[in-house]
């Protein structure tokens, strides 16, 4: 069972924010979802929007404006997901359709390295 999808660049530089977010997840015994971080058979879309489906929870790293993550957002919109949105970036960089919601800033500076 899969309780949490992690939407987030597929870049090294996220790999820390993607740390933090799985261990305060496991920590609410929620299990987090990564697809860069598994192998599947199917095809990464198929696989992306099957994943979207199964999850209670969303969370999106809109930091850059990803044409990926926000796809997936837009996805997750779309099914009425419970949506926790995340940037680096000032929240009124953030794309205009995106803008009116809450983006929760963060500083990378901040998170503690678990590796």
């Amino acid at each position: 069972m899969m309780d949490l999808f992690i939407s987030i660049p597929f870049a090294p530089d996220f790999d820390a924010v993607s740390r933090a977010i799985t261990e305060v997840a496991k920590e609410r015994r929620l299990v987090p979802y990564r697809v860069d971080e598994v192998n599947l058979a199917e095809p990464i879309a198929q696989s992306i929007d099957r994943k979207i489906r199964e999850s209670r929870i969303v969370i999106a790293d809109v930091t850059g404006s990803n044409p990926n993550v926000l796809h997936e957002l837009g996805q997750a919109q779309s099914l009425g997901k419970p949506i926790v949105i995340i940037s680096q970036d000032d929240p009124r960089s953030a794309p205009f359709n995106i803008r009116g919601m809450r983006v929760h800033r963060y500083n990378l500076n901040n998170l503690t390295d678990t590796s």
